[in-house]
């Protein structure tokens, strides 16, 4: 099986450090995303970057935009700030062109929706990692092909890693065991 990371992003919140390039114990966050995919079975990486010479270390194949990609067959696409040893299997038994990993979230905060307050919402969040059946990445971009393609979801109960702030960096290099 394939699989893409999304690696581009100019880590604005993590003061414009590639995050998928920061480091604990000596292994970058993408190291630690490959030996997950690698347990999975995937045999095929490709590199979704924006400057490519941040990733000449990795032999992998290279895409600026997400478009480049010709896959024929179902491969897995990842965002490259997140750790989330995923169940494959199950992920692949969910109907759908494309199945997206996601999450209960309860939000820290009462919100309004369609005028009605709230108190600390459960929602299902996608939390990075899809299953995309033969498809075209449309546009460039998930949400148009999530309003193009038949979807469905698999819930994740586990923890996760998932680098958006410094603070987010901080503590997961003070991690005493990794979250599986």
């Amino acid at each position: 099986m394939k699989a893409v990371i999304m690696v581009g992003g100019e880590g604005k919140r993590m003061g414009y450090r590639v995050k998928s390039l920061l480091k604990k114990d000596g292994k970058t966050l993408l190291e630690y995303i490959i030996e997950i995919l690698r347990g999975k079975g995937v045999d095929e990486i490709i590199l979704n970057v924006a400057n490519k010479k941040d990733f000449d270390k990795f032999n992998f194949k290279k895409v600026r935009t997400l478009e480049e990609l010709d896959i024929k067959e179902d491969y897995l696409l990842l965002v490259g700030d997140s750790i989330i040893d995923f169940d494959l299997e199950e992920i692949k038994k969910k109907g759908g062109e494309i199945v997206a990993l996601t999450q209960e979230f309860e939000i820290p905060y009462g919100v309004i929706e369609e005028g009605i307050f709230k108190e600390k919402p459960k929602k299902e969040i996608c939390i990075g990692v899809f299953l995309i059946r033969g498809k075209k990445i449309v546009g460039n971009s998930i949400p148009l092909m999530m309003k193009k393609y038949q979807f469905s979801t698999c819930i994740h109960n586990e923890e996760f890693v998932h680098l958006t702030t410094k603070e987010d960096y901080h503590k997961w290099v003070n991690l005493k065991e990794e979250i599986k």
